[in-house]
């Protein structure tokens, strides 16, 4: 091919590349979950960036503002999270699972998040407007425990159901071998899959982006 003709291909294939990015950036930050992600990661950077100024200079408002705003931010991830009763109750009615151990699994995740979202949207508005809602503290501390303990729930039957899928996968692996009928497109789509598990596990995919490290 000519020079100029190269270069043009180039162009286009990089001006493509720059738009799958931005159409993939697009898709994770208008989604709820990806939404989510981002937030909670900001979250926490305000919050651990806050504590180490803070060791560093002593309290300030600097160090206080920051704080502030991760809390802000974290308000905001609650706020978002106001329809998570609705979802969860959906995903009940809607289980597709076609292995019985990872359907119930999944029917007790959601289980867990129909006991989760009401009680934290409960223990937030509270601590917010404690003159509107006029529940004692420490029943509301109670509430937020059991919050968290359904929670707690959700990322346990998190990881057993993460178990489930990649032996699922190593069975499929191990049967294509046997029979001669794995080809090497399977083979690699298997693989694929097995690694974003393993990333999903190692809690790489709950963060800004990690879902591009997981394809």
């Amino acid at each position: 091919l000519p020079i100029s003709a190269t270069r043009h291909s180039t162009m286009a294939s990089s001006e493509k590349s720059t738009a799958q990015v931005f159409a993939s950036t697009s898709a994770f930050l208008c989604d709820l979950w990806g939404a989510d992600k981002v937030l909670r990661f900001l979250a926490y950077a305000a919050k651990i960036a806050a504590s180490r100024m803070e060791l560093r200079e002593g309290t300030s408002a600097r160090v206080d503002g920051i704080r502030k705003l991760g809390g802000a931010v974290s308000d905001a991830r609650t706020v978002m999270r106001f329809f998570g009763t609705i979802d969860a109750i959906a995903a009940l009615l809607t289980n597709n699972q076609t292995d019985p151990v990872l359907r119930r699994i999944s029917d007790l995740q959601a289980a867990s998040m129909v006991v989760y979202h009401p009680l934290e949207h409960f223990c937030w508005a509270a601590w917010c407007a404690p003159k509107w809602i006029t529940t004692k503290a420490e029943r509301v501390n109670d509430l937020s425990r059991y919050s968290c303990i359904a929670w707690l729930a959700y990322i346990l039957l998190e990881f057993a159901s993460q178990h489930r899928r990649l032996k699922l996968l190593q069975r499929a692996l191990e049967r294509s071998r046997k029979d001669g009928t794995l080809t090497e497109e399977e083979r690699v789509k298997i693989q694929q899959q097995q690694r974003r598990i393993h990333l999903e596990v190692c809690g790489v995919t709950e963060y800004p982006l990690g879902r591009f490290v997981a394809l």
